[in-house]
């Protein structure tokens, strides 16, 4: 079955509930669970006056809001801010955590 699930945090609801639906899909599997942000490259290369929605100073306290809800189930999670312009978003998301990758929690 599952041995890892991704789960990607952006601020919608659906995003919400995910990761509801995420933990209890992990609990019944034993898979590992990842959530990530993605900050687009796009975003440093254009005017966002008009609205690109959530930018990249509010993903980070999704991601660390979503990462304590899974936490305050029981369950271990890693988090990832990742930055488009660093390479492929999905050899990024998939690629071994780092120590730095994750933000602190408060």
């Amino acid at each position: 079955m599952y041995t890892h699930i991704l789960l990607l945090i952006h601020g919608s609801a659906t995003s919400d509930r995910g990761v509801e639906e995420a933990v209890k899909l992990a609990k019944l599997t034993g898979a590992q669970l990842r959530l990530i942000t993605v900050v687009e490259a796009l975003i440093y290369s254009t005017d966002v006056s008009g609205g690109f929605g959530i930018l990249t100073a509010d993903l980070l306290p999704l991601l660390r809001g979503a990462g304590e809800r899974v936490e305050a189930s029981g369950f271990s999670v890693d988090t990832a801010s990742l930055d488009s312009s660093a390479g492929r978003v999905c050899d990024l998301a998939i690629a071994k955590p780092s120590q730095d990758s994750a933000p602190a929690a408060t």
